[in-house]
C-alpha cells in the first residue's frame, strides 16, 4: 500500500501483499533507491510489527522505519522498551515506535487478554516508555 505523508515523504507499507519477507528485500531496496522515505508495520493478520523493520534495518541505509501501530496490551511496557531501543539501536537511529491499544477482537478475541482501559493502558505504557527509553530507572 502507498501512502503519501508530510513534507514529501512517501512510505510502503510492509507485509507487501503476496510476498514473503524473505523476498521483501529486493522491493525494499528498490523503494529506497527510487526515493521512498519510509517503511511501516502494523499488527493486524501476518508477521508481528518488528520483525519485518528489523530486517529492513540490515537491507537498506536512510529509510525511515516504523511501527503504525503496535498494540499496548499484547505486550509489557518493558519488552516494548527493548524491542524500540534494539531496533532504534540495529537501524541507526531511523526507528520510530507508534503503539496503540488495538481493538477488542484482536486484544480479547484473538490473544484471551481482557480489553479494560484502553486509553489508560496506552498512557501508562507511554508514560514506563518516556521514562525508559530516556534512561530513567523504572519501576
Amino acid at each position: 500500500m502507498l501512502r503519501r505523508m508530510a513534507s514529501n515523504r512517501w512510505g510502503l507499507t510492509l507485509p507487501l501483499p503476496g510476498v514473503s519477507l524473505a523476498d521483501t528485500k529486493d522491493f525494499v531496496q528498490l523503494a529506497e533507491a527510487e526515493g521512498y522515505t519510509d517503511l511501516w508495520t502494523g499488527e493486524t493478520g501476518g508477521p508481528d510489527g518488528f520483525t519485518p523493520l528489523a530486517l529492513c534495518a540490515a537491507w537498506t541505509e536512510k529509510v525511515r522505519l516504523g511501527t503504525g501501530i503496535v498494540g499496548v496490551f499484547q505486550r509489557g511496557p518493558a519488552l516494548l522498551a527493548q524491542e524500540a531501543a534494539a531496533l532504534a539501536g540495529g537501524s541507526g537511529g531511523r526507528f520510530v515506535l507508534g503503539i496503540g491499544s488495538s481493538s477488542d477482537r484482536i486484544v480479547e478475541g484473538w490473544n484471551g487478554i481482557p480489553f479494560e482501559r484502553p486509553l489508560s493502558k496506552v498512557r501508562e505504557t507511554l508514560d514506563f516508555l518516556d521514562a525508559a527509553l530516556a534512561g530513567e530507572r523504572t519501576a
